[in-house]
């Protein structure tokens, strides 16, 4: 009995309390870690390929000068992604602060100025002159063939702080009579709108002049001519430095577009009556040789970024023809290929062959423009349309100065394809379709182009794409990962050293 109580005290319940004391200080550090985890508020490390997570460098630059703003989150506490996301505007610029709102009816002054409601939840971003109000549905849209939703918390954030911090917001207008594919602009419509453009339509037969608060006038591909009254008034809107971007699909019906032809006519460019089609089948989506992924320049602005990190198709797509230098300089243009074709590319206008591989009445193509920046320098008729060159003489430099200010400038965005920026069905295999603005980066291109003639080059980029499958961890998720991550290994050595001691008494 003596030896039973001698062991017990001296080996069982000896180790006993250090094994004790051992598990408690187990639990203290876990516990300190866990705490010191939660007041650090450690920077989520984003290893997403498409930095899903981190804010971009385009909306650090556009919120960099911005003045006060503050962000409440009303009812947003189970969002645990917009609260991230919130919360990195905060840490970007320290002038944007926010608030979290649990229970509206703290704020009977938001309820009463936003017409909210006790379930309402929402997203504030205000200023103290302007505000501006975000949905759920404002942070996500939907592709309605897949029922899949895409995400644009980042894009629809930024673009509020942008839009309440504005002075005044471009204008776009879409011209809306004899269009052949009506209302196919939706989508990126919403875009434009989440990149705080104002958007509406227009009715140019209605109007006496195209609007003066006109940023940019979109066309797209017609389905008849446009009236003598209408061309006169776009003819005056690019006179006045009118910019314009325009859609226009290939006319292989040989439809009369008269005084269409002599808008573009006054930047020295038409639209092809024929189609490109593709032969590498590298180059084509889904093994059809009439959605083609043409080349992208890496010098524009417009495109130097999608052709860094991306790609865009062009579905049934025409060519542009041009003028000659002489003629285009004596239209004081200047021409800047963003869209060419592949090397492998050919041109066809008989669109009765049913084959798709080039033949003997298909042209090369290889290189053709399929789209377009112009500027065009105007005069008014004040001098003649004639341009002014300046010279190195003071002299005819003070009389070039008076009559530079009659010189305007206008530009012209111009695709020989709608259809890629549409939200037109486009059909790869009888059971597989897709909008035309959904492929690769088309829908950038677009939004890329009208930012560059709205003179917002800061917005010109690849968007975040989320892709269709979005996941963050909960605030309980992230919480037990960082434990893991630090907490683990030191138990683990912790563990080891006690095994090695508890041996080496052996």
């Amino acid at each position: 009995m003596k030896k039973i109580i001698e062991i017990i005290k001296n080996k069982w319940l000896k180790n006993t309390i250090i094994t004790a004391i051992l598990i408690i200080l187990f639990i203290i550090i876990y516990i300190g870690l866990s705490q010191w985890l939660e007041r650090a508020n450690i920077e989520d490390i984003d290893v997403t390929t498409n930095k899903l997570y981190t804010l971009t460098p385009e909306t650090k630059e556009k919120i960099k000068n911005i003045k006060e703003t503050k962000i409440v989150l009303l009812g947003m506490e189970e969002e645990e992604k917009v609260q991230k996301y919130v919360e990195l505007y905060a840490k970007a610029n320290s002038k944007i602060t926010y608030e979290e709102i649990k229970n509206i009816v703290e704020r009977p002054d938001l309820v009463s100025k936003y017409a909210l409601d006790s379930t309402s939840m929402a997203i504030i971003v205000e200023t103290d002159k302007e505000s501006k109000i975000l949905i759920p549905s404002d942070l996500y849209t939907y592709d309605y063939l897949t029922y899949e939703r895409i995400e644009n918390i980042e894009q629809a954030i930024t673009n509020a702080i942008t839009d309440v911090n504005l002075e005044t917001k471009p204008k776009v207008y879409f011209m809306e009579n004899h269009l052949k594919y009506e209302d196919s602009s939706k989508v990126i419509t919403e875009y434009l709108k989440n990149e705080a453009k104002e958007v509406e339509k227009l009715d140019i037969l209605t109007e006496e002049k195209i609007p003066e608060d006109c940023n940019v006038l979109v066309i797209t591909t017609l389905k008849e001519d446009i009236t003598e009254s209408e061309k006169q008034k776009i003819m005056e809107y690019i006179k006045n430095g009118g910019k314009m971007l325009i859609f226009s699909d290939p006319n292989p019906e040989n439809i009369e577009l008269n005084n269409y032809n002599q808008i573009l006519e006054m930047y020295g460019v038409s639209v092809s009556k024929g189609y490109i089609y593709e032969q590498n089948t590298d180059r084509m989506v889904n093994n059809l040789s009439s959605i083609i992924i043409p080349d992208i320049s890496y010098s524009s602005d417009i495109t130097k970024y999608i052709s860094t990190d991306g790609t865009i198709v062009f579905i049934n797509s025409g060519k542009l023809n041009f003028k000659t230098d002489e003629e285009l300089e004596n239209l004081g243009v200047e021409v800047e290929n963003l869209i060419t074709s592949s090397e492998t590319a050919f041109y066809r206008e008989d669109l009765t062959q049913d084959t798709n591989k080039k033949t003997e009445k298909d042209e090369e193509a290889a290189g053709a423009s399929l789209g377009v920046h112009i500027i065009k320098t105007i005069k008014n008729e004040e001098t003649n349309g004639q341009l002014i060159n300046q010279e190195n003489n003071q002299e005819e430099n003070k009389e070039n100065k008076q009559n530079n200010e009659n010189i305007k400038k206008s530009e012209l965005i111009i695709f020989a394809n709608s259809l890629f920026a549409s939200d037109m069905p486009i059909q790869l295999s009888s059971q597989n379709y897709e909008y035309g603005i959904y492929f690769y980066n088309n829908k950038d291109l677009v939004l890329n182009s009208i930012s560059k003639l709205t003179q917002e080059e800061n917005t010109i980029t690849i968007r975040k794409d989320t892709g269709l499958i979005t996941y963050i961890p909960t605030a309980e998720q992230d919480t037990i990962i960082k434990n893991i991550i630090i907490a683990l290994p030191i138990i683990i050595i912790l563990t080891g050293i006690i095994i090695w001691l508890i041996r080496k008494r052996k």
